[in-house]
């Protein structure tokens, strides 16, 4: 059972059943009451792999502070979130408890790096495993680990790895009473974010440093640049006691970095998920929060000046594009999406759209064609010649509806069946095989004569049980006949399900605009300029036409396009139910099988974020209501780095957008203190009302008790000498027991931060 949204649950870990290493399986056999039998004992050695000298990058999900990114930093603990909640606990430290990760994060300034890459923003160093450990500079410290240990694979693997001062080393690294409570897994949920490829059902792990970063003086002209570094602890357990072996003077220590990036800590302002909001906010409340191109000069107050003609498209989200017309004359058009800055009207038609030409529309006014919903339709057209999947089961779909009409049809001629259920069986049965051994059986001459005279016939009725039906020998006129019947479109409906289910997901994709290419949703780049948020509606009218369009495919005769007229609403309706459903699919979740296809008279809107926020928070959430009440989100997709697009059914009266919950910020509030929160019974989560200090006032660095002696910003997290953070927010929170990491995490969590557009 998913978690509700806006809720998440805290664990302290996730260890696997067996971590990363060598196993070996024995069998024996012992066989009583049968002398000298004797089965040989077997063994099979299997081997559990995992991360070890290097990290696959789609294991990262997010990282805190945003790689590259410059902001207010200064209070907050630098995270990583892995998509696999069990990966900080896959490999098994020598001598350690289970719960001790293999992994730690370190925050470092440049000149605590010795060498590195000049090319490498992190200073950090490729090589291959082999290489690390064949290095004979005795001024090194390498992870002690035995080579035998080491597959060949594993040697000749591409790593990075980063060279750490000695000194520095031991100051920062945390100690195993420490390394617990700087990991834990958590659970979200998945709903109001992004889809991913990550099928982690909402559960995350997470790894904070025990380091605060490196503020940049502005009087001194320090960089504030900070380095952080996931590094692998295999190898150096000895370094994790409270009392670790002294590095001798000079000394260095190279470990395998498993993930870098760098970021600059500034002393206030900059990329932080409050500045960036509020960025947005102010955009969101100026003129130019919906879909549109800004406006040079107020339009003319006489409407039929064609100036104020034009300042009214762009109004409505057009844009002006070079239009080569077919005689090869070059021309000026208008354009505009599927997202528009106003709700647009719905066009009235007879039929679909079978060419682009007939859905083209010219304003006499100002001798300029819009060819919006003309693009629609050839984007719908080449989209779907361009798949061959597609297109060959569109084809076979036809071919398939038409053969079961020709059933119908010469069966009805012969048998004069006319009931649900005898349509169903004809499909079903292949009566019109046994019809023709049943005519072979008789004087086919004369059943012939009759059906060839019954043919030549041109109007007339044919009567059987009491039931009359018309005869005509037009073909066109049969078919038309033969299709309006309610029961037989139920028949071909059912007959067709199979091949309609792989077209109407197809369909889906390309309603909600999966596979329309970004350039024809935003036609221009001042639509939607950096760091800006845009509202918009959905235009049905442009996405009938794309749909349109898509569907034309190997329509050649008027059969076609009859059949086609005739199996719309069925397909229509799948493909809305397709629309309806598959955002559930992308997350992995249950479908309510009760869901009905979307209507076209509900309308969608949505919104378009280019901003760093949506690179440097992937799991940014929005939330559509609705009269407080929430809005389905039918899509919600990163389609760049930095762009996030969102559709919503029905129009919101508020969108939220929150910080994501997977990635919320630990460290201290503006005044160096915490808010602390209960840990247990049913208001668990809550603050208890007490603000615990253990900044100075100034957020210089952390109280002399709870920072670790010779250090600047390195917290004393727990150890057995003295007192420590999680001993003292023990004894604040009132809890009998011990802080876990998961408990301790909770007092650490910064509150969320949120905008809402109303």
């Amino acid at each position: 059972m998913s978690l509700p949204s806006g809720d998440m649950q805290f664990y302290d870990h996730a260890i696997p059943a067996l971590p990363v290493g060598t196993y070996q399986i024995q069998v024996s056999h012992d066989i009583v009451g049968v002398t000298d039998a004797n089965i040989p004992d077997q063994t099979q050695q299997f081997i559990v792999r995992g991360p070890r000298f290097s990290l696959p990058a789609n294991q990262v999900y997010s990282l805190f502070p945003p790689d590259n990114s410059s902001g207010s930093y200064e209070e907050k603990l630098p995270q990583i979130i892995f998509t696999s909640r069990v990966l900080p606990w896959e490999l098994e430290l020598s001598g350690m408890e289970r719960n001790v990760p293999w992994m730690a994060l370190l925050v470092l300034q440049e000149n605590e790096i010795t060498g590195g890459d000049p090319k490498s923003s992190t200073k950090s160093l490729a090589s291959t495993v082999a290489n690390v450990f064949n290095d004979i500079d005795s001024s090194i410290i390498k992870p002690d680990i035995p080579i035998a240990s080491i597959s060949d694979e594993e040697q000749q693997a591409l790593c990075q790895t980063v060279i750490v001062d000695g000194a520095v080393f031991q100051q920062i690294l945390p100690t195993s009473l420490e390394l617990p409570y700087l990991a834990h897994c958590r659970e979200v949920n998945l709903d109001q974010k992004a889809v991913t490829t990550h099928a982690n059902n909402g559960l995350f792990s997470i790894l904070l440093s025990s380091r605060f970063p490196w503020v940049q003086n502005v009087a001194q002209e320090a960089s504030g640049k900070n380095i952080v570094h996931l590094v692998s602890l295999e190898g150096f357990e000895a370094y994790l006691s409270e009392k670790p072996p002294a590095i001798p003077t000079g000394k260095k220590v190279r470990l395998f970095s498993l993930a870098s990036w760098s970021f600059i800590c500034l002393p206030d302002g900059g990329q932080t998920f409050s500045a960036l909001v509020a960025n947005l906010a102010a955009a969101g409340n100026a003129t130019l929060d919906r879909l549109r191109l800004k406006l040079p000069v107020d339009a003319p107050t006489d409407t039929s000046n064609p100036a104020h003609i034009v300042q009214d498209y762009l109004a409505r989200g057009y844009v002006g594009l070079n239009y080569e017309v077919q005689t090869g004359e070059s021309s000026f058009a208008l354009y505009r999406g599927p997202l528009t800055p106003d709700l647009p009207g719905t066009i009235q038609k007879s039929q679909p759209f079978y060419s682009p030409a007939a859905a083209t529309i010219y304003d006499a006014r100002i001798g300029v064609f819009d060819l919006s919903l003309a693009v629609a339709w050839q984007i719908g057209r080449s989209l779907a010649l361009a798949d061959q999947h597609f297109s060959t089961r569109m084809l076979d779909f036809r071919n398939k509806g038409h053969a079961i009409v020709d059933l119908l049809h010469e069966y009805l001629a012969y048998a004069n069946l006319d009931t649900t259920a005898s349509y169903s069986r004809i499909v079903q049965s292949n009566l019109v095989h046994n019809m023709f051994i049943d005519l072979l059986r008789t004087d086919i001459l004369t059943d012939v004569g009759t059906i060839a005279q019954g043919s030549r016939q041109t109007t007339g009725t044919a009567t059987q049980n009491g039931t009359t039906r018309s005869v005509a020998s037009d073909p066109i006129t049969i078919l038309r006949e033969l299709l309006g019947q309610a029961d037989v479109q139920q028949t071909l409906a059912q007959a067709t399900v199979d091949d309609i289910e792989p077209i109407a997901t197809w369909l889906g994709r390309l309603k909600l605009l999966y596979t329309v290419p970004f350039h024809h949703l935003v036609p221009d780049p001042q639509l939607l300029p950096v760091e800006s948020i845009r509202f918009c509606y959905f235009d049905y009218n442009w996405i009938e036409a794309l749909y349109d369009g898509a569907v034309s495919i190997g329509m050649q005769t008027s059969r076609d396009v009859l059949y086609q007229g005739v199996m719309n609403n069925v397909l229509s309706d799948a493909v809305d139910l397709v629309v309806l459903q598959m955002r559930a699919k992308l997350l992995g979740k249950s479908i309510d099988q009760s869901t009905q296809p979307a209507n076209t008279d509900t309308p969608i809107a949505g919104l378009l974020i280019r901003s760093a926020l949506v690179s440097g928070w992937p799991g940014l959430t929005i939330h559509p209501t609705q009269n407080n009440a929430p809005l389905s989100i039918l899509r919600m997709d990163r389609l760049a780095p930095d762009i996030l697009f969102c559709l919503f059914l029905g129009i919101p009266d508020a969108v939220t957008l929150s910080e994501p919950q997977e990635g919320l910020q630990f460290g201290v509030d503006d005044l160096g203190q915490l808010d602390l929160r209960a840990v247990s019974g049913t208001t668990v989560g809550t603050e208890i009302g007490v603000k615990w200090q253990i900044f100075d006032v100034d957020k210089q660095r952390p109280l002399d008790t709870y920072r670790r002696p010779g250090t600047d910003r390195v917290l004393k997290i727990h150890t057995t000498v003295g007192q420590d953070l999680v001993t003292d927010l023990q004894t604040q929170i009132y809890s009998k027991e011990a802080l876990t990491s998961s408990s301790f995490a909770l007092q650490m969590i910064s509150a969320p931060e949120q905008i809402r557009f109303a």
